[in-house]
C-alpha cells in the first residue's frame, strides 16, 4: 500500500511540474505575440514592404531574447512536446548567430531542468521504450558518446535520454558536456534553417533539410546494427 501511494505521488508531482511548465510556456508566447502584434500585422497587410517588414521582426531587444531563451527551455522540457519549431522561429526571429545560441542555451537548460526533476521526483517504473533507449545507449563501450548520439538525434526524445544518464549514474559535468555537443547540430540547423527562410534562401533550407535527415538517418543506421548485435 505504502508503495502504491508513493508511485501516485511521484505521478501527481510530474503531472503538476508539466502542467506548470505549459502554462509558462503559454504565458511566454502570450508576451511574445504582445510584443510581435505590429509586425504580425503588418505581416498580414497584402500592401506591406518587406524590407521594412524584416527590419522590424529584428529589432527587438534584450527582453524578447530572453523570452525565447525561456520558451525554448520549456517546450524542451515538456516530455512528447518538441522544441524545434520554437529553435526555427530564434532563427527566423535573430538571426542565424544568435538564434543558435538561444536554442543551445534553451536547450540546455530544459536538460538540467527535466535531470533535476527526475533526480527528485523519481521514476519507479520503466517503459519498454524507455528501457530500448537505456539499452542501446548502454551498448557503446564509450557512454559518453552513446549520450552524445541520444542527445544529437532529433527522433529520440531527450526526455528518455535525461532519464538514462540518471540511469548510468553519469556525473552532472559529463551529463552537461554530452547535452551540449549532442544539441549542437541540430540547434545549428533550425537556427540557419529558420535564417534561411527569413531571406527566402531555397538553397539553404533544402541543405538544413538535408542535414536534418542525415541525423534521422544516422539513428537509424545506428540502431539497426545494434539489432543486427543483439540477434
Amino acid at each position: 500500500m505504502l508503495v502504491k501511494e508513493m508511485v501516485q505521488r511521484r505521478k501527481f508531482w510530474l503531472r503538476l511540474i508539466i502542467t506548470l511548465d505549459a502554462l509558462l510556456a503559454l504565458v511566454i508566447i502570450a508576451f511574445l505575440i504582445r510584443d510581435y502584434y505590429p509586425q504580425i500585422k503588418l505581416l498580414l497587410d497584402p500592401a506591406r514592404e518587406t524590407r521594412m517588414l524584416k527590419h522590424m521582426f529584428r529589432n527587438h531587444g534584450p527582453k524578447d531574447m530572453f523570452l525565447l531563451l525561456l520558451l525554448t527551455a520549456t517546450t524542451s522540457a515538456i516530455p512528447a512536446l518538441s522544441s524545434s519549431v520554437v529553435c526555427i522561429f530564434n532563427g527566423i526571429l535573430f538571426g542565424p548567430w544568435i538564434g543558435l545560441l538561444l536554442n543551445v542555451g534553451g536547450n540546455t537548460l530544459g536538460n538540467i531542468v527535466v535531470t533535476f526533476v527526475l533526480q527528485k521526483v523519481g521514476l519507479r517504473h520503466e517503459s519498454k521504450k524507455l528501457g530500448h533507449v537505456i539499452e542501446g545507449i548502454s551498448k557503446f563501450k564509450n557512454k559518453m558518446v552513446g549520450m552524445i548520439i541520444g542527445y544529437m538525434v532529433p527522433v529520440i526524445p531527450s526526455f528518455l535520454v535525461n532519464f538514462t544518464a540518471l540511469k548510468l549514474k553519469m556525473k552532472p559535468q559529463i551529463q552537461l558536456i554530452c547535452i551540449v555537443i549532442g544539441i549542437f547540430p541540430s540547434s545549428f540547423l533550425y537556427a540557419f534553417g529558420g535564417d534561411a527562410i527569413f531571406n527566402d534562401s531555397d538553397k539553404k533550407i533544402i541543405l538544413a533539410l538535408v542535414c536534418l535527415l542525415a541525423l534521422v538517418g544516422l539513428y537509424y543506421v545506428i540502431r539497426k546494427k545494434y539489432q543486427q548485435k543483439i540477434a
